[in-house]
């Protein structure tokens, strides 16, 4: 099994697992969307890619031209606006998880922030070496944002539970991301890296998420 399928079935295994707990837990549930819309949304950027972006990059090349220096128009440059918001939505959706469980607030900011983000992107289309620094730029964003949220989280000394245990692993997964994944260095090129790391906190998910279940039905 390559890369690509084993992040999809442990993704799949996350978060149909999540809505096993979301069942009885409706709690549960923002966890369970979080992980779904990632499947959802990763599925979504192959199809466009696949389908619409490379070909019109392929097309480009058979011309002669380079395609990093002819922008898209008509649908592939929306395909290209979808990708990149498609994108974007998983850091967001961490900060609105991190916001919905350690301060128990509704995440309207990210929202907001979410939709600027978009529209800039849009209107600054082609972006070329800036679209890296735009990610890494929503990525710092969403972590002080989820940070600041496990900070309140911990000095409120609430008692421990399973919705802000998978919270924190995704949380410091994607710390890990910045820090010490793809953002270092050219994201396009070391993507590789970002899907390993992934993997491994869906991996820890599944295992937090079946522990849960066991106990669960020991208890009854």
């Amino acid at each position: 099994m390559n890369l690509v399928l084993l992040a999809y079935a442990a993704t799949a295994g996350a978060a149909a697992l999540a809505w096993a707990i979301a069942h009885r837990k409706p709690d549960h549930r923002p966890i369970a969307w979080l992980l779904t819309l990632y499947l959802l949304a990763n599925l979504g950027r192959r199809a466009l890619r696949e389908l619409v972006i490379a070909p019109a990059r392929d097309a480009i090349r058979a011309q002669g031209l380079d395609p990093a220096a002819i922008p898209f128009i008509g649908w592939e440059r929306v395909a290209v606006d979808i990708d990149g918001a498609l994108f974007i939505a998983w850091p967001a959706g961490v900060a609105a998880l991190a916001i919905w469980v350690f301060t128990k607030r509704r995440p309207w900011g990210v929202l907001i922030a979410y939709a600027a983000a978009m529209a800039f992107m849009v209107a600054t289309y082609p972006r070329g070496a800036d679209l890296q620094r735009l990610y890494l730029a929503v990525e710092l964003a969403a972590m002080c944002a989820s940070l600041g949220c496990l900070l309140v989280w911990f000095r409120s000394r609430e008692p421990l539970s399973l919705k802000a245990v998978a919270t924190g692993i995704i949380v410091s997964v994607e710390l890990a991301m910045v820090t010490g994944g793809p953002y270092r260095g050219n994201i396009f090129l070391t993507w590789q890296r970002a899907q390993q790391i992934l993997i491994v906190m869906f991996m820890a998910l599944i295992a937090v998420h079946v522990a849960s279940i066991w106990r669960s039905r020991d208890s009854t």
